[in-house]
């Protein structure tokens, strides 16, 4: 349970070393630690408070999850479909999603208390870029 709750704490984004590729950044042990945690509830065992707090947020780590999922995808997409001549001129809007996706690199984890915030920002500079 400490495990999983520990994996909560780190950045909701990571970006891979070599290729710079956002990927949401969530512990495989999370979704374990939920699906073990609604099987032992079903068979009525006792089940740490720890892992029933986890339990009660699961659907908004699931929206949180699917949504940054989709701005990375979405923001991949928009970017790839820029025609090359029309790169630098649209720089400064890419750096805007760039500067709005930043924090979620760092500063930004799945306690959030602002992750709705922190996405919709993001979606109104992907607009922006759109």
């Amino acid at each position: 349970v400490e495990t999983a709750i520990t994996g909560l704490k780190s950045s909701s984004l990571v970006e891979h070393p070599e290729t710079n590729k956002l990927y949401v950044n969530m512990d495989p042990h999370v979704w374990e630690l939920l699906r073990e945690t609604r099987i032992m509830i079903l068979m009525e065992l006792d089940v740490p408070a720890a892992a029933k707090c986890l339990r009660i947020n699961i659907h908004t780590m699931k929206h949180n999850w699917t949504r940054l999922e989709s701005i990375l995808h979405d923001y991949d997409d928009l970017v790839r479909h820029i025609p090359k001549i029309f790169l630098r001129a649209m720089g400064p809007i890419i750096h805007r999603v760039d500067e709005a996706i930043k924090p979620g690199k760092s500063i930004m984890s799945w306690t959030s208390m602002n992750l709705d915030n922190y996405t919709q920002t993001i979606y109104d500079e992907l607009d922006n870029l759109e």
